[in-house]
């Protein structure tokens, strides 16, 4: 059994020298497909497979890896492992130790999230069937037609167990689907290619996409809709405006902006801007983010123990605009004593990488504002800007794309805009956030992810309602 496998591994490595040792197993079964036109051009199954060890010799870590499970070929990556934490040690620039602790809990039976039409339970065509469905009503329309479109479907599941020194196995079964659809039109007067998307992802099961609002067809619906749009969309006029940020592009502020500094690692090595700021007031005071890890019958992402076991606590970042805490793994909460505690943030890409601080669901908390409508109303006059297309983060410096939006007068959407760039520094913004929505979305997924030390691609979540602020610099299109 892989349980003893991992018990082995353990225990070879404290023989070794080791002062502690994690064995982490997984093994997932991916699924993706992608469509182009009227072609199904990847239709992809793969599974992932082994044991990752890290081991840790007076503060300092080595890691190895094996897809071998046998205790020969296993036996031979904890020694490894060791080796080079013991090569490490005396010329480690970071030690991070901590002790075993006795409260952690241990889960034998693995725990598993309860949804309706588990994605292993139905077949190939029942998938396909998503996309196509999204695909003919796409290309259905006729003025414009659709002169590309791009269906995807992706899924993850499986199983993933750890085993510590604490003589302890936690043990559960990770699930994430995620359903998408671009659209690529061409405006009938410049002849310029014009694209804009749906869709979401998250733990959910198949029956998601047959909810009201979230059917193939309505996804497709909205992409050629919204893309179209962009044939009377204008540039917007660069300089500081008053921004109201849709809920999706708020998400991705609160993940790519916020949530990296809080990542304890970065504070350690004194490379984020919140080091030493724990107690200050850092944000407007109806500013309240959480990070947390388990979001039942919301979506999100579902991650109910990090890959250090550590239970995933509803972690409190920064409430009523002050830094409260950050985002651990165990180690750095010894090394900032003061600052939150174990929180359930040591994650890995996959058994190939060792676990390093990383965010679960990073989200901004509702405010009081009941609608959209209402909130359009306190922006006056400004710039709406609706999702995003990508964009860079140095520190706390930010340029997103918003993927699309509308310039506002009186309250009112006078006309649609072509993307656009919003510069600013992030702790400078949430000084100026004026108000916040009763609504908040969740957003996660199997496509793109987040970057971080080489391991790119890890499922996050993240999320927010309607955020305004009193100013950002707003650039051109893209």
């Amino acid at each position: 059994m892989i349980e003893d496998i991992l018990e082995f591994a353990v225990n070879e490595g404290e023989k070794a020298g080791a002062d502690f040792v994690e064995a982490r197993f997984e093994d997932l079964k991916l699924q993706t497909l992608i469509r182009e036109k009227d072609t199904m051009k990847d239709v992809l199954s793969s599974r992932r497979r082994g044991i990752g060890i890290t081991t840790y010799y007076k503060g300092v870590q080595g890691f190895s890896y094996t897809a071998a499970l046998s205790q020969p070929d296993v036996k031979e990556t904890v020694l490894r492992a060791v080796k080079i934490a013991k090569a490490s040690e005396p010329t480690a620039r970071l030690r991070l130790p901590f002790e075993k602790d006795g409260k952690l809990p241990d889960l034998r039976t693995p725990l598993e999230f309860k949804i309706n039409k588990h994605p292993i339970k139905f077949d190939l065509a029942y998938k396909k069937d998503l996309i196509d469905r999204a695909s003919s009503t796409a290309l259905s329309f006729d003025s414009p037609k659709a002169n590309s479109i791009i269906g995807r479907y992706g899924e993850l599941s499986g199983i993933k167990m750890l085993y510590t020194s604490e003589n302890r196995l936690i043990s559960y079964k990770p699930i994430v689907t995620d359903f998408r659809m671009t659209v690529i039109v061409k405006d009938p007067k410049t002849g310029e290619l014009l694209r804009a998307g749906d869709g979401h992802g998250g733990a959910y099961g198949l029956d998601r996409w047959e909810q009201k609002g979230r059917t193939p067809e309505e996804i497709a619906t909205n992409a050629y809709n919204w893309a179209v749009e962009k044939c009377d969309a204008k540039k917007p006029p660069a300089g500081k405006h008053r921004v109201l940020t849709d809920p999706e592009l708020t998400a991705v502020l609160a993940h790519e902006s916020f949530g990296h500094l809080t990542e304890a690692d970065g504070v350690v090595e004194k490379s984020s801007p919140l080091t030493g700021k724990i107690g200050q007031q850092i944000a407007n005071d109806i500013i309240n983010v959480i990070d947390r890890g388990v979001n039942p019958g919301e979506g999100g992402l579902w991650l109910p123990f990090d890959d250090q076991g550590v239970p995933t606590a509803n972690t409190n970042l920064v409430e009523a605009g002050v830094l409260k805490s950050y985002l651990h793994n165990r180690g750095t909460e010894n090394a900032l004593p003061d600052s939150g505690g174990l929180s359930g943030n040591a994650r890995a890409l996959t058994y190939r990488f060792s676990p390093i601080p990383r965010m679960k669901n990073t989200i901004f908390l509702p405010g009081d504002v009941k609608t959209e409508e209402e909130m359009l109303e306190l922006l006056g006059t400004g710039i709406y800007s609706i999702d995003t297309s990508g964009g860079s983060v140095a520190m706390s410096n930010f340029q997103f794309f918003a993927q699309r939006g509308y310039w506002v007068e009186n309250g009112e959407k006078k006309y649609p805009l072509r993307d656009h760039l919003l510069t600013g520094n992030i702790l400078q913004c949430l000084l100026q956030v004026e108000a916040l929505s009763q609504e908040t979305v969740l957003l996660s997924g199997y496509f793109g992810g987040c970057g971080k030390g080489g391991q790119n691609g890890l499922s996050v979540g993240m999320g927010a309602p309607h955020m305004l602020f009193s100013e950002i610099q707003v650039g051109g299109e893209n």
